[in-house]
């Protein structure tokens, strides 16, 4: 596997630069910028049949180890959500050294002194499965930290919350992930339509309506957001309070009448 490619997978789905050092049999993977509040995630193929991945906070990381220790259910769900997406071997979440299943997790509130998700695959063959099981992983990470992309539309300040919950790469990728790449209102493909060049294009509209945000709201990506093309997204946000997807699906279902 090249690391380089690691790399860009890595920055194309959360948006943050990453480092990797090393080889492809044996790597580390950190976000640019080490401090307190980072992790690592450590790659080595053994006898070119043995995948093991380890991911814990970075050495002195205390700060980190406290924001997960406090992170809400909703993130700790998101957290679940991304690891049961790694289908093929044995995945761990260990906490002060033992392992914790999906229900003890969530509820868990304990301190947290040493923090580890380790991930086993016997025997190994598939480049693709690293990539994507080193993905899955840096985004269970990313998921219990304060972490998002925030972003406006100028002279619109309605939008402004709505667009940080929409462009957070975490929730965007459970969304994704579940609901596909497709518009939940027209069914625009944009690979099916441009090809390779096409493949994963989509944006994210969440759902709730900004006036029933208050400022301690956690998005809940498989309840809250819906995958649409750039237009339908448009039209969703032509007027203040946003037009619902059912709206804007009766606005198509019109058009499409008065064309027969």
């Amino acid at each position: 596997m090249d690391l380089s490619e690691l790399k860009q997978d890595l920055e194309d789905s959360y948006q943050v630069g990453f480092n990797i050092k090393g080889v492809p049999t044996d790597f580390t993977v950190t976000l640019v910028g080490s401090s307190k509040d980072k992790f690592k995630i450590v790659g080595k193929v053994k006898d070119n049949i043995r995948l093991n991945i380890v991911a814990e906070p970075e050495r002195y990381g205390a700060n980190f180890l406290r924001l997960i220790n406090y992170s809400d259910r909703v993130k700790r769900t998101n957290f679940i959500s991304l690891m049961k997406e790694i289908t093929n071997g044995d995945t761990k979440l260990m906490i002060n050294n033992v392992k914790l299943d999906e229900s003890q997790f969530l509820e868990d509130s304990t301190d947290w002194n040493k923090f580890e998700i380790k991930y086993t695959k016997i025997p190994y063959s598939d480049e693709g499965l690293l990539k994507r099981t080193v993905n899955l992983i840096c985004g269970m990470m990313l998921s219990l930290i304060d972490y998002s992309i925030e972003g406006a539309e100028e002279g619109k300040q309605y939008n402004v919350r709505v667009n940080k919950y929409e462009r957070n790469p975490i929730n965007r990728k459970i969304c994704l992930d579940n609901k596909g790449y497709k518009c939940c209102i027209c069914g625009f493909d944009f690979e099916k339509i441009y090809g390779e060049i096409g493949k994963n294009t989509i944006e994210v509209h969440h759902t709730t309506p900004v006036s029933q945000m208050g400022d301690g709201y956690i998005v809940k990506p498989l309840e809250d957001l819906v995958p649409v093309c750039s237009n339908c997204h448009t039209i969703i946000h032509k007027r203040k309070e946003p037009y619902t997807i059912e709206e804007v699906k009766s606005m198509l279902e019109k058009a499409k009448g008065e064309q027969l």
